[in-house]
């Protein structure tokens, strides 16, 4: 599998608190996405990792994926 043991360990813990865990990125994952409906709980989980792991305060967009054209294109 492509779960190295620290993402098994945050999928494990956010799966015991109803909240969901899941690497992200290429290969094995560079990084977890948690996601949850409560923000409280998601912000409580992630302060208590805040000393083991780099925590990314993302947030969704309203705007969703927006698409431009790179400077080689518009030449």
């Amino acid at each position: 599998g492509i779960f190295v043991a620290s993402h098994n360990e945050l999928w494990q813990a956010a799966s015991a608190e109803n909240l969901v865990y899941k690497p992200c990125g290429a290969g094995g994952g560079d990084i977890g996405i948690l996601l949850g409906t409560d923000e409280a709980t998601l912000d409580a989980f992630a302060a208590r990792l805040a000393k083991n792991y780099t925590i990314l305060d993302c947030k969704l967009s309203s705007v969703g994926v927006k698409m431009n054209a790179s400077k080689a294109e518009r030449s």
